[in-house]
């Protein structure tokens, strides 16, 4: 037999199926009902969404990945508080979409280009990029410290990372001519002491 936290299959009756929610201690388990949707939803489209049955909203842009947040309360911009406030005060979960495109040209994180297997350099940045990784670790952290030091204000479930590469003139998304950036293969040489 299923229990609540097993997915559905194409032979229940809903074959789309529905996510699970791990309950939290003192909250009954629900499945995620969630809509994808953009930094201008405000917040009488959150009360709609919610009257329909949505209990998760996933917002995309507002939190840029080529942004220094450091000067700003919180290292977060206001959108973000905003959604963060708003899903507090309506129980409704909340999850901070980042892009992962970034083009080198334009980045005030890093320079280091995708080097492809046949030698060309693209226009973004290299996904090996340990200082591009350290600062979307810095973005997430910023969101979960939101939500561990203002519990009764503000509430973050999670991120959604989109990786299609949008406007990448190569691929939309990452294939096996990707990773030929010196760094990275002095890295693998180094990794297995053979540099």
């Amino acid at each position: 037999g299923k229990d609540e936290f097993t997915f559905k299959t194409a032979e229940d009756e809903e074959p789309y199926g529905e996510i699970p929610v791990v309950p939290r201690k003192g909250f009954p388990a629900e499945k995620m009902k969630a809509v994808y949707t953009y930094a201008n939803t405000d917040e009488a489209d959150l009360n709609e969404l919610k009257s329909h049955g949505i209990n998760a909203f996933i917002i995309k842009g507002g939190y840029g990945n080529n942004v220094d947040y450091s000067k700003t309360a919180d290292n977060l911009p206001t959108y973000v508080k905003n959604y963060a406030s708003w899903a507090k005060q309506k129980d409704l979960m909340f999850f901070q979409a980042l892009d992962f495109v970034h083009f080198t040209a334009s980045s005030i994180i890093t320079k280091n280009n995708v080097v492809y297997s046949d030698g060309t350099s693209g226009t973004h940045v290299s996904p090996w990029d340990e200082t591009y990784w350290k600062h979307l670790t810095n973005l997430v952290v910023n969101l979960a410290n939101l939500s561990i030091k203002y519990p009764d204000r503000y509430r973050i479930d999670g991120v959604w990372f989109d990786f299609e590469l949008y406007g990448n003139p190569n691929d939309g998304y990452f294939t096996k001519s990707w990773g030929f950036e010196d760094s990275t293969f002095n890295k693998y040489l180094a990794d297995r002491g053979l540099e």
